[in-house]
């Protein structure tokens, strides 16, 4: 999905606290962008 986006757009997403957002730190890792507010 964020393949498709030119690197300058793929600078950060941000989750909400549900729990479709508990791995992503491995969305992190295979998208190379970071989640914001980042993980303490």
């Amino acid at each position: 999905m964020f393949g498709a986006l030119p690197p300058a757009a793929r600078t950060g997403r941000t989750w909400d606290n549900g729990s479709e957002s508990a791995l992503h730190l491995l969305v992190d890792e295979s998208t190379g962008m970071p989640a914001y507010p980042p993980a303490v």
